[in-house]
């Protein structure tokens, strides 16, 4: 599993502390790699790890499962699938022809995609 970079969280991301579990960052300190989570006070960066994206969780934001392997999540503005471990994204002019997205395989960096789309955050269904 990869190590996290404090560069590419952002407050409401999901990470796992220690690999058990799961938190949601509320801030940090870039000098020092600290985490401040929900339910932890403050850690080391070097404690948490990301969350692989799995069936669970792209349930879990919203998507839809069409196959075994092929789940979406469709706005008014644009669709984000999720075939063979691997996004593409598909807007306008660009539908016929998805962007890859295969490097992007953890929860938080789905959420900052999803923010970067659309300037809100990607929430949990209840």
């Amino acid at each position: 599993m990869e190590n996290l970079s404090i560069n590419e969280l952002r407050i409401g991301n999901y990470i796992s502390p220690l690999g058990i579990g799961i938190t949601k960052v509320e801030g940090f300190c870039i000098w020092d790699n600290i985490i401040q989570s929900d339910n932890f006070a403050e850690r080391e960066l070097k404690e948490f790890q990301p969350i692989p994206l799995t069936e669970e969780w792209l349930l879990k934001f919203g998507f839809e499962k069409y196959t075994n392997n092929e789940f979406s999540f469709e706005t008014k503005d644009f669709e984000i699938s999720f075939l063979n471990g691997g996004l593409k994204l598909l807007c306008g002019e660009y539908a016929e022809n998805p962007i890859s997205l295969n490097n992007q395989k953890y929860v938080h960096q789905l959420q900052n995609l999803y923010f970067a789309l659309t300037g809100t955050e990607l929430t949990l269904n209840k």
